[in-house]
């Protein structure tokens, strides 16, 4: 018989690998959230990968990770026209500064 904590360790694996799911294209989620256009959608995706509690290879992944054409999260910012993304998210901020302003 599985326990809760098997249960929950099975649902943490599926939500990790949600996460960090690419499309057709080859965008993750945060290339969705920026193609939005909308700080707050942007917010709430990095806040939610956050208290997701990736792994640090996944999370450089999901953050610096090229799409079909190339493009990683940063290269579509600046393509958009983002000036500079500042999520207010504790620590997670300074990660994401930090790729943008590189």
């Amino acid at each position: 018989s599985r326990g809760l904590g098997d249960v929950y360790k099975r649902q943490k694996q599926q939500y990790h690998r949600l996460l960090l799911s690419v499309d057709a294209n080859g965008r993750s989620i945060v290339h969705d959230a920026l193609q939005r256009k909308d700080p707050s959608i942007l917010s709430a995706v990095l806040g939610a990968i956050r208290d997701a509690d990736l792994p640090s290879i996944g999370l450089a992944n999901l953050l610096t990770a090229g799409d079909n054409h190339g493009f990683t999260p940063l290269h579509l910012a600046a393509k958009l026209g983002w000036d500079i993304l500042v999520v207010k998210v504790e620590e997670f901020e300074l990660i994401f500064i930090g790729l943008v302003i590189a």
